[in-house]
């Protein structure tokens, strides 16, 4: 690279890097125009504590403009006004500043919450749709007591295990779908110890809403052997502890629902 050349290029770059550090200390004491006020208003002040020159040049410039002269012997005490009044100015604007913002975040997050409600209750009310709450009350007073239901009984309330096991139906609500997730664990887990333990009856008729029964040949009343009474016991507490979790869960569920969605 010629001589000539590579000077030019140091020159500008030094030149252009300059510039750069100019401007950031440049905006370091004046960043903007508020507070290039409140700094022109302590610097006069400043100036009228210490220097006549500038007490002079008011002077001059009040009594050119508007025919009156306040700056002589109390030109001090001026100064200290002037700079009380640009501190003030400052701590104003900033207060009224971090006002504006804190409206600000709290009107955003008032939005969004509201935004987050709005797809909630949509969501409840759509997973909700033909639901009743005594569909489920039917249902685990149909296990605990007659141990048993029927398939239309247990088809009214399939459709919750899916909905809390899938993403597309979470709440945004944290608490509400840690709610609606656990009842949803809770029902399928019924249902499943159900499939494994409750068998159609009678075993010789097939109905299309068919009825089953928990362990039949156990069961004195559905032809079972007393002997085996005992058994078969221990199956119905274990149902009846595994409804009562259901329920809990469910009504823990529902409160949240009224706390959160106001319905």
């Amino acid at each position: 690279m010629p001589f000539s050349t590579a000077l030019y290029v140091y020159q500008h770059g030094v030149l252009s890097i300059n510039w750069v550090k100019i401007e950031k200390v440049f905006r370091l004491f004046f960043p903007e125009f508020s507070n290039k006020v409140t700094w022109a208003v302590i610097i006069a002040g400043l100036g009228l504590t210490s220097s006549s020159i500038l007490q002079n040049i008011l002077n001059e410039v009040l009594a050119t403009e508007f025919n009156i002269k306040i700056l002589g012997s109390y030109d001090s005490l001026v100064g200290i006004v002037l700079i009380t009044l640009g501190l003030t100015h400052n701590i104003l604007l900033q207060r009224e500043k971090t006002k504006i913002e804190v409206n600000g975040k709290f009107d955003s997050e008032k939005e969004k919450k509201t935004l987050s409600r709005e797809h909630d209750l949509k969501l409840y009310q759509k997973i909700t749709k033909g639901f009743e709450e005594y569909f489920l009350t039917e249902y685990i007073s149909s296990l605990t007591d007659d141990h048993s239901y029927s398939r239309s009984d247990k088809a009214r309330l399939q459709d919750f295990v899916y909905y809390s096991q899938e993403t597309e139906y979470d709440f945004l609500n944290t608490e509400l779908n840690e709610k609606f997730t656990e009842f949803g664990q809770a029902l399928s887990k019924v249902m499943n110890w159900t499939a494994h333990h409750f068998f159609h009856h009678p075993s010789h008729i097939v109905m299309e809403n068919q009825t089953y029964c928990l362990y039949p040949e156990l069961n004195p009343d559905r032809g079972g052997e007393d002997d085996r009474l005992g058994k078969y016991n221990k199956h119905a507490l274990e149902i009846v502890n595994l409804t009562e979790e259901l329920l809990e869960k469910y009504k823990l569920f529902r409160s949240c629902v009224k706390r959160e969605l106001y319905i």
